[in-house]
């Protein structure tokens, strides 16, 4: 037997009876895309692209908190860049 409370992995969330959350592993491959970007792996057009897909992806979820830690950090990759 697997309880609710632990949370069911669906749809690249993990819903709990009250909240959902993103996977862990979804942040880390959007964290792995900044560090790209930071590499200028990525451009910033891409980013853009691959941000605001990831963002709408996760406003179904109760992650306000890890969604603006991810957005100043791009934020502020494009800062040193522009500083420069």
């Amino acid at each position: 037997m697997y309880s609710i409370y632990n949370g069911v992995d669906f749809v690249g969330l993990r819903i709990f009876p009250k909240y959902r959350l993103l996977r862990k592993r979804n942040i880390r491959k959007m964290k792995s895309k900044v560090e790209n970007f930071k590499t200028n792996n990525i451009s910033f057009s891409k980013i853009y692209e691959i941000y605001h897909g990831w963002s709408a992806y996760s406003k179904w979820a109760n992650s306000y908190k890890e969604k603006e830690k991810i957005r100043e950090r791009i934020i502020d990759i494009l800062w040193k860049n522009l500083n420069l």
